[in-house]
């Protein structure tokens, strides 16, 4: 077992968690996959949208607001301009367990999917379902969520709920190579 941490997988998301491989008679040893370096939120952004987005937009209510303001002013003291660099904060929660990332997102929860995601500080709204999407390693275009007949709070929920698509990819990948299922060593 091992703990993984996806943003060192691919995903600009802090996503920790505990993946088990168990082998029944490997062929080979097993390896952890190496880390494959950062991806940024800025990076997996939809384009900007002058007709919609509006960097610094506050969110509606008195504690979102709040939130908002207070992740931005960590920003600004860690020498980061908000307006320009996406600061992803989550406005659903008591100020006791706000969080917020710089140009990262912290976990993607159920919850926090099923309200929308996070709030981008650069583009003054919430986050897209593609956006969400990518921050779990999905490409937007394999998923036909709305051919599914699904809501964007059921699909930011199932989002919420998803193991990374990069880090368990490359997990499967080295535990099917030490099976023998394989021949190839993953990259």
């Amino acid at each position: 077992w091992k703990i993984l941490d996806a943003q060192y997988h691919g995903v600009p998301q802090e996503r920790l968690r505990l993946i088990m491989v168990a082998l029944l008679d490997p062929k080979r040893p097993f390896s952890w996959p190496k880390p494959s370096g950062k991806v940024s939120l800025a990076d997996i952004l939809d384009p900007f949208n002058a007709a919609t987005d509006m960097p610094l937009r506050m969110p509606k209510g008195d504690r979102p607001k709040k939130l908002m303001s207070n992740a931005c002013k960590g920003a600004v003291a860690a020498g980061v301009d908000p307006k320009k660099v996406p600061v992803a904060i989550d406005i659903d929660c008591s100020e006791r367990y706000s969080t917020y990332g710089i140009n990262i997102a912290k976990t993607l929860t159920r919850t926090r999917g099923g309200s929308g995601g996070p709030w981008i500080s650069s583009r003054g709204r919430r986050s897209s379902v593609n956006e969400m999407l990518k921050m779990q390693g999905f490409d937007p275009l394999e998923v036909p969520w709305k051919a599914a007949g699904l809501s964007k709070p059921q699909i930011g929920q199932l989002l919420g709920n998803a193991v990374p698509v990069p880090m368990i990819g490359k997990v499967l990948a080295e535990a099917m190579y030490s099976a023998g299922v394989v021949a190839t060593k993953p990259v």
